[in-house]
């Protein structure tokens, strides 16, 4: 984890094993659940995409991929939330589950829950409303799920729960279609893989192509 300076236009290494490659990877350390460490750690991690930014500057991490010592060298995919502490200089384990390729839980619709979760995927498309909370769309688990995602998740900081908001609990949906420009509440986009190109409109609104 690395610090860009702009005052003074210098980097700053803050976090990591500048040593590690993917052939010596660094495995995650969880620690205590919610508790700050210098030891804590995501590990390796790449296609990294779902990332956030608190009220208070923090930086919040979901998922990815990353290798497990008990499969290497298969890939494997996460569904753990983590929080770096800017003012710790620390990691946080936050939320899900402490091993990959988990299978998530949907619960219901809409309802906040502290068993909900999503699938362990990497995630592309992730945005914030003006409450702070945090959404993921879709994805892709690899191997282990079968294929990609069209569901949405809001992440309320406030209670450290996932809440599963939109699209199906399957994988490798082809969605639902209208007539352009007609809103039902049936329309589901087909499921999607890196789909990096969101952003979204003053009413929190998010698109996405």
């Amino acid at each position: 984890l690395w610090k860009y300076d702009i005052n003074t236009n210098e980097w700053t290494w803050m976090q990591g094993n500048p040593w590690t490659t993917m052939w010596n990877p660094v495995q995650p350390n969880y620690g205590t659940y919610q508790t700050p460490s210098p030891t804590n750690t995501p590990g390796n991690r790449w296609e990294t995409s779902a990332s956030w930014t608190d009220a208070n500057g923090n930086l919040w991490l979901f998922g990815g991929e990353g290798h497990d010592s008990t499969i290497w060298p298969i890939p494997a995919y996460y569904n753990d939330m983590w929080k770096y502490d800017v003012g710790l200089n620390q990691w946080v384990w936050m939320n899900g589950p402490n091993h990959p390729n988990d299978s998530g839980y949907y619960g219901i619709k809409g309802v906040a829950s502290p068993s909900n979760r999503p699938p362990s995927r990497s995630t592309y498309a992730k945005w914030k409303d003006q409450s702070g909370n945090f959404y993921l769309f879709a994805g892709t688990g690899g191997v282990f799920s079968g294929g990609g995602y069209n569901d949405v998740w809001k992440y309320d900081v406030s209670l450290n729960n996932w809440i599963w908001m939109s699209g199906d609990s399957t994988v490798m949906s082809n969605g639902s279609y209208s007539a352009e420009c007609v809103t039902l509440p049936s329309n589901i986009p087909r499921s999607d893989f890196e789909n990096r190109s969101t952003c979204f409109d003053p009413l929190d609104n998010a698109y996405i192509f």
